[in-house]
C-alpha cells in the first residue's frame, strides 16, 4: 500500500514501501521532507530520495493533487497547540527590493562620478582654474542627485530591514528564542553595543530558528549559519579601515586613499551579496514556517 507524505508547500506524494523512513526532496519547492516509516520496513539512513524520483511518485496521486492543489498534512505531522488561522506570508519581492533599493542608485552615482573624472581629464575638459563646462555641471548634478536619492532609499530600506528582523524573531516561539523581537530591534540603536548585538541578532536567529524547525521536524529550509556569521563582520572591517585611514598622516588623494576606496567598494559588494543570499533563504524559511505552524502555537 503506498505511503502518503505531505510537504509544507501543500504538495502530497504517495511512495512505495521501499522508500519508508527515508528523506525526500520535494520537486515543487526543494524542501526536504520525511517519508513516514512502517513497521514492516526500515530504510532509515539509506540516503535522500532525489526530486526526480519524488516527481515520478506523483503519478500515484489524483490529478488535482498533481496540479498543485493544497492538501492538508496528516494529523501526526501537525504541530501541537491550538488550531488557528495561518500566519501571513512575507512578500519576498517587496522586502528584498525595498532593503536593497539603494544599491542601483549608489551604483549609478559612482558611474556618473567616474564619467565626470574622465571628462575632467580630457583636453578642454576644464581644470581647477577653468570654469566648469556644461557636461561637467551635468555630471556633478547627476552625481549629487543619485547620491541624495540613494541616501533616502537607504533610510527606507533600513526601516523595512528592521521590520523584517522583528518578524523573523516573532516567528520563533518565546520559549525557543534567546531574545524578544522588540529587544532584537531596539538594542540595535545603542551605540557601540550594537556592533556586538548585531551579531547576536543575525547569527543567534539562525541558530534558534534551525533548532526550532529541527525540534518540531518542520519541513522548512534551514537558515545558513555561515552567512549569518559573516554579515556582522563587514561593518566591523569597514570601521577598522576608517579608523586606520583617520590616524594615518598621508595626504588625501594619495595611494592609501585609492586603496581604501577599492577595499571599501569590495566590502560593500560582498556585504550586499551575502546579506541578499541570507535574507532570501530566511524569508523562504519564514513562509514555510507560516504554513506549518498555525497562529497561536508560537
Amino acid at each position: 500500500m503506498p505511503i502518503r507524505a505531505t510537504c509544507a508547500c501543500g504538495k502530497a506524494y504517495h511512495f512505495k514501501d521501499e522508500f519508508a523512513g527515508r528523506r525526500a526532496k520535494c520537486p515543487a519547492c526543494g524542501v526536504v521532507l520525511r517519508i513516514p516509516s512502517t513497521a514492516a520496513t526500515d530504510t532509515e539512513g539509506k540516503g535522500l530520495v532525489t526530486s526526480s524520483v519524488v516527481a515520478k511518485q506523483g503519478s500515484l496521486l489524483p490529478k488535482a493533487v498533481q496540479a498543485g492543489a493544497h492538501t492538508p498534512a496528516s494529523a501526526d505531522t501537525q504541530p501541537s497547540g491550538p488550531i488557528g488561522a495561518s500566519r501571513p506570508a512575507i512578500h519576498k519581492v517587496f522586502y528584498l527590493m525595498s532593503i536593497f533599493s539603494y544599491v542601483p542608485l549608489f551604483a549609478l552615482g559612482i558611474l556618473v562620478l567616474v564619467v565626470g573624472l574622465i571628462l575632467a581629464g580630457k583636453p578642454g575638459g576644464g581644470g581647477s582654474r577653468e570654469a566648469p563646462s556644461i557636461p561637467q555641471i551635468g555630471v556633478i548634478t547627476g552625481y549629487f542627485l543619485f547620491t541624495a536619492i540613494g541616501i533616502l532609499a537607504l533610510v527606507y530600506g533600513g526601516v523595512v530591514y528592521f521590520i523584517l528582523l522583528y518578524k523573523m524573531w516573532a516567528a520563533i516561539p518565546k520559549d525557543r528564542a534567546r531574545m524578544s523581537p522588540a529587544a532584537a530591534v531596539g538594542l540595535l540603536f545603542v551605540p557601540l553595543f550594537n556592533l556586538y548585538w548585531y551579531f547576536q541578532v543575525i547569527y543567534g536567529w539562525a541558530q534558534d530558528y534551525n533548532d526550532f524547525i529541527a525540534e518540531r521536524e518542520i519541513n522548512a529550509p534551514a537558515a545558513s549559519e555561515k552567512l549569518a556569521s559573516a554579515i556582522p563582520v563587514f561593518p566591523l572591517i569597514g570601521l577598522g579601515i576608517g579608523f586606520i585611514r583617520a590616524i594615518s598622516v598621508q595626504r588625501p588623494g594619495d595611494s592609501m586613499d585609492i586603496l581604501t576606496g577599492w577595499v571599501v567598494l569590495a566590502l560593500g559588494i560582498a556585504s550586499v551579496v551575502v546579506s541578499y543570499l541570507f535574507l532570501n533563504r530566511a524569508i523562504d524559511g519564514l513562509n514555510s514556517l507560516a504554513r506549518s505552524v498555525p497562529k497561536g502555537t508560537a
